[in-house]
């Protein structure tokens, strides 16, 4: 298969926001994987495509943003997808990820993600201004 990976994974345990992101990417004609917190999307990980780009809640139950990121960057196959993380807390970023958004964020900034790190190889990106 050539070309880049159009799958974005969502972890995120407000099942609103989950709803709400799904539905944005979705729209931008993206695959959409989700889960409610970190264990399900490393089970996710196991079925789908390499993402080329996951969107990770920080605080969530069962396995925290946090967890699920040193299972992430372990992995030979997911070391390298860039990780967007997402909180409503006042936690300072964690070193090594693409983008840290404090919700509630704009669907404005969630274009500029995509068109940076899944847009690659398809031409130009429906979401920046030529």
């Amino acid at each position: 298969m050539s070309g880049m990976s159009r799958t974005v994974l969502i972890l995120e345990d407000d099942a609103d926001i989950r709803a709400a992101l799904s539905a944005l990417l979705d729209d931008a004609g993206m695959t959409v994987a989700a889960a409610a917190h970190g264990l399900a999307g490393l089970e996710l990980l196991e079925r789908i495509d390499t993402p080329c780009l996951i969107f990770l809640d920080w605080l969530m139950p069962v396995m925290s943003g946090r967890e699920f990121l040193e299972c992430l960057r372990a992995s030979p196959r997911t070391c390298t997808v860039p990780v967007v993380v997402m909180t409503a807390g006042e936690s300072e970023p964690p070193p090594g990820i693409a983008a840290f958004l404090r919700k509630p964020f704009g669907i404005s900034q969630v274009h500029e993600l995509l068109a940076r790190y899944c847009d690659r190889g398809h031409g130009e990106s429906p979401w920046t201004d030529a």
